[in-house]
């Protein structure tokens, strides 16, 4: 069985094989109406949109993970939880929002 990254990256390789076979295909049509270039075009933004949703979809889970082991590991001493529970906290922080009213336009 595939782990959460495998299946991740497994899916995104599959869709952009997809879109690769689609204009391999069609290659001979799209060159014939001069739209070849277009087709490489968007395979290129295919594999780079799954190279993006790899990466930002797996570093939050990886600062997650290493998060959690900082506060399991710290758990045995009372004085040191406080400081990786102070990160988790940090990190997780929000600005609170400003709506139209509290602007000073």
């Amino acid at each position: 069985m595939l782990n959460l990254t495998q299946r991740l990256i497994l899916g995104c390789v599959l869709l952009v094989g997809l879109v690769v076979g689609l204009v391999a295909v069609t290659h001979k049509a799209l060159a014939a109406t001069g739209q070849f270039r277009l087709a490489c075009l968007v395979v290129v933004a295919a594999a780079v949109v799954a190279a993006g949703t790899i990466f930002f979809v797996l570093r939050p889970i990886r600062q997650l993970a290493r998060d959690v082991r900082k506060i399991a590991q710290a758990t045995s001493s009372p004085r040191g939880v406080e400081q990786p529970r102070q990160l988790w906290r940090d990190r997780q922080r929000v600005e609170p929002h400003r709506g139209p009213a509290a602007r000073a336009d």
